[in-house]
């Protein structure tokens, strides 16, 4: 592995108000610090918390630079310090094209940072690695970003490089490209039939993050790959989501990569396409509520909190509904029927649901 060592400075602890705007900013840095040698680069980034990197055309001007110590700036007293080392990365073995699912681009994950944080600065201290593609910020209580290169060369140049200062925090920067395959789960029952297999779109199952997650960090953590048209979180005491692709691949991608990290916290993803058929219920005695069509037995909710549009909408996620019917005081329940049998299985394999407060017990109603 050889070095390949920054030329650039980093320096913090000036005001935007007491520089020039635009080019008259830069000059100001190349003033204080062409005396050092010749400058190639100068990028100021930052609101709240401003810095810049200077960048020599040598690594002797830069040692000379730090070496100088703290610089004046705009009247403001500046500390300076050397942008580390870079070291060329391992090459990587080739994965078997079969297996591999779609790469999300050649992103690299950045926590640690403050919420106040503009994206301006993550292409400002990323992008002396290489070009930079897009940028994701997620999360408000524990912030995250995605920072996605042209190239496998620049992001593993990034990740390399290892910590970052951005907007004076020390953030941990890590790559998104560990590709684990998940351990394969037990089927719960017996094998689904073949009506059954039909998920709703192309959806993955997530768990273990916490109630403050908010539905974009989804979207962030997920939407690098492939488009999403739908996420669903539902659950109290466990929260769980379905996050839906648009297509089949980004979902197996997403499912492929293993577990994400999601408000902080590690979370377990699998791919939502098994349905297995539940228990046969017992005969009840003969009701005056007609359930056939595609209908599912919910049971587990109070009266009168829950009404008929309550239970449309929790269910109205898995396909169209064509009727909802509530019965029993004491122990009140419900049929709602669906327009398709992959509409019905979809919400039976998503198993309970919560509904007005309430965690409920669904299962299909198979038999009249």
């Amino acid at each position: 592995m050889t070095d390949a060592p920054s030329t650039a400075i980093y320096i913090s602890g000036f005001s935007l108000d007491n520089i020039g705007q635009g080019k008259e900013g830069q000059e100001d840095f190349k003033t204080a610090f062409e005396q050092y040698g010749e400058i190639t680069k100068v990028k100021i980034g930052g609101k709240n918390k401003p810095f810049a990197f200077v960048t020599f055309a040598d690594l002797e001007s830069r040692d000379k630079a730090v070496e100088g110590g703290d610089a004046t700036i705009g009247g403001d007293t500046c500390v300076v310090a050397a942008q580390t080392s870079v070291s060329t990365p391992k090459e990587r073995k080739p994965r078997n094209e079969a297996d591999a699912p779609r790469d999300p681009g050649f992103a690299i994950y950045v926590s640690g940072f403050s919420a106040e944080t503009e994206k301006d600065e993550f292409n400002t201290i990323f992008g002396s690695y290489g070009d930079i593609t897009r940028v994701k910020v997620g999360g408000k209580d524990k912030p995250f970003a995605f920072v996605t290169f042209a190239d496998e060369a620049s992001r593993d140049a990034a990740v390399e490089a290892g910590a970052a200062t951005i907007g004076g925090e020390e953030c941990e920067v890590a790559a998104q490209t560990s590709v684990s395959k998940p351990k394969a789960k037990k089927a719960k029952k017996a094998k689904a039939p073949a009506a059954a297999q039909a998920a709703p779109g192309f959806a993955i199952y997530v768990s273990g993050f916490s109630l403050e997650t908010d539905k974009d960090e989804f979207n962030t953590v997920f939407g690098s790959y492939g488009d999403i048209t739908r996420v669903k979180v539902a659950g109290k005491d466990k929260p769980f989501a379905f996050v839906t692709f648009a297509e089949e691949a980004s979902r197996d991608a997403a499912v492929e990569a293993g577990a994400a990290t999601i408000g902080g916290e590690e979370c377990e993803v699998a791919a939502q396409t098994s349905v297995a058929k539940p228990k046969a219920k017992k005969a009840r005695a003969k009701r005056e509520i007609d359930t056939s069509g595609f209908a599912i037995y919910v049971s587990g909710f109070s009266l009168p909190d829950t009404t008929e549009d309550s239970l449309s909408e929790t269910f109205g996620s898995f396909g169209d509904i064509n009727r909802v019917k509530i019965g029993g005081k004491d122990k009140p329940f419900a049929f709602v029927t669906f327009e398709t049998e992959e509409e019905r299985d979809a919400a039976v394999a998503a198993g309970s649901a919560s509904v007005c407060g309430a965690e409920c017990v669904v299962a299909a109603q198979t038999s009249n």
